[in-house]
């Protein structure tokens, strides 16, 4: 009999099977609805920007995740408030963040990580989010 050597990390493949078994389980009755979880004012707004990606501009579902993920940590730091600190961005608050972040990887993705910046910001002006 062979087995497959426990490495404790989870798969993608991992978390989509467990999704199914309690979609299933819920569906069955045997397990409770899981509980609504409250969407931060940051994760609302990328939530937004992310269905924009996918039905306005047609991105990829893997290449919104990761403009997901950049626009979410550049929120989080450079407006901890919410969007009210939209306002208060300047040229230097985002350039001090792109220098601070623009190394954190390789250089293809200190690139790509001021691309999702320059594409958000540009979202975030279409919205009318700057006023």
């Amino acid at each position: 009999m062979s087995t497959v050597p426990n490495t404790g990390s989870i798969d993608s493949g991992d978390r989509a099977a467990l999704r199914r078994l309690l979609a299933a389980l819920r569906q069955e009755g045997l397990i409770p609805a899981a509980p609504l979880v409250e969407r931060t004012e940051h994760e609302r707004i990328v939530d937004v920007f992310a269905a924009y990606l996918t039905n306005d501009r047609g991105l990829a579902a893997s290449t919104v995740e990761s403009h997901k993920l950049l626009s979410h940590r550049f929120l989080q730091e450079v407006c901890p408030g919410g969007a009210d600190g939209f306002a208060e961005l300047t040229p230097e608050i985002v350039i001090g963040y792109v220098e601070r972040h623009a190394l954190d990887g390789s250089a293809d993705s200190g690139k790509a990580m001021c691309g999702v910046v320059r594409t958000f910001l540009r979202y975030l002006h279409l919205k009318g989010f700057f006023r």
